[in-house]
């Protein structure tokens, strides 16, 4: 699956280099980052983790989830054992 950052669209030149002002809104493209992004460094900072993965909930070849049902779906035909839903936290048995 791919990942990339979330970021606001009128925040993007702060952090993405992209001198024509392409628009990426399917995780399609991938850009080069300013100095200004710092963001794994500040996660770092406050939980000693020094990554973060940002991706699409969905199986391959199938739409992104957009709908509870469809997250328990990819839950059962997953390898994932848990899900947090709303204030639920599912995990398989």
């Amino acid at each position: 699956m791919p990942f990339c950052p979330s970021v606001l669209a009128e925040r993007s030149p702060d952090y993405l280099v992209n001198p024509k002002g392409v628009r990426a809104p399917y995780m399609i493209l991938s850009f080069d980052t300013t100095e200004r992004w710092t963001l794994i460094e500040e996660f770092q900072r406050l939980t000693g983790v020094g990554a973060v993965l940002n991706t699409s909930f969905n199986l391959h070849g199938f739409p992104i989830v957009s709908r509870p049902e469809d997250a328990l779906d990819v839950l059962d035909r997953s390898g994932l054992r848990h899900l947090a839903i709303g204030n639920w936290l599912v995990s398989k048995v």
